[in-house]
């Protein structure tokens, strides 16, 4: 639910300070399905009464972290990477389930969920209290949702995600691919029946030194032993 909200914030004042959507089309994302699938996984196993909801969580949540690490050279992909994965440590940690206060959502006047919690009526979620792991990780964080109209208990790993999505949308829509971080195709090392690959920045091709400090009016034999000279010369 925060993603939408920093997603859409990202968006508009992207498209506010002069962005256009198609500049988000020279942005280089080779590993993007991979990030959409993690939310995708997660986003199916949300609402679902199984006993294979936390691994699904799991595994949705190690998509997203090593989709967001492959496109880490992206400005402001880092911080989104961080945000993954803080927030697939925490679930690991504790058997494929965010541990969340209860107490919080109460503060926030969330008291039916908070009821539900302490059931354990959400497989994805659990009580936060001594014999979870890694609480300050958790959902503890209060959050008013504009798109929603609610408050919502987040995590620092869901500020992060958040952040970075608003940084990455923000950015772009307004440069583009125009700040050095477009691929060559042809650097691009891709495996084989696979849709990516990895890439790395072509280097500058050599050139002849150029004679431009040679006056138009310089004699012939200047210029004769300049080329021999710029023949082995390169910057």
């Amino acid at each position: 639910m925060i993603l939408l909200d920093f997603f859409l914030a990202g968006l508009l004042l992207g498209l506010l300070f002069g962005g256009k959507l198609t500049r988000l089309s020279r942005v280089p994302l080779p590993f993007f399905w991979v990030v959409v699938a993690g939310f995708g996984v997660r986003f199916a196993a949300f609402g679902l009464r199984a006993s294979f909801v936390p691994l699904l969580q799991t595994f949705g949540m190690a998509l997203v972290f090593a989709g967001t690490l492959l496109g880490i050279r992206l400005f402001g992909m880092p911080l989104v990477s961080l945000g993954a994965f803080l927030n697939f440590l925490v679930v690991l940690a504790n058997g494929g389930r965010m541990p969340a206060s209860a107490e919080v959502a109460e503060h926030l006047g969330l008291v039916t969920i908070a009821g539900h919690l302490r059931a354990g009526r959400y497989p994805e979620y659990v009580l936060m209290g001594p014999s979870t792991r890694l609480n300050f990780l958790g959902d503890i964080i209060p959050y008013f949702s504009f798109v929603f109209r609610r408050a919502f208990v987040a995590s620092i790993g869901d500020y992060l995600l958040g952040v970075g999505i608003f940084l990455v949308l923000f950015h772009y829509l307004r440069k583009g691919g125009e700040d050095g971080t477009r691929r060559s195709v042809k650097r691009c090392f891709r495996w084989r029946g696979l849709g990516y690959g990895f890439c790395r920045r072509p280097k500058p091709s050599p050139r002849k030194c150029s004679p431009s400090w040679i006056g138009r009016q310089s004699s012939t034999w200047w210029r004769r032993l300049w080329r021999r000279v710029s023949r082995t010369c390169f910057l």
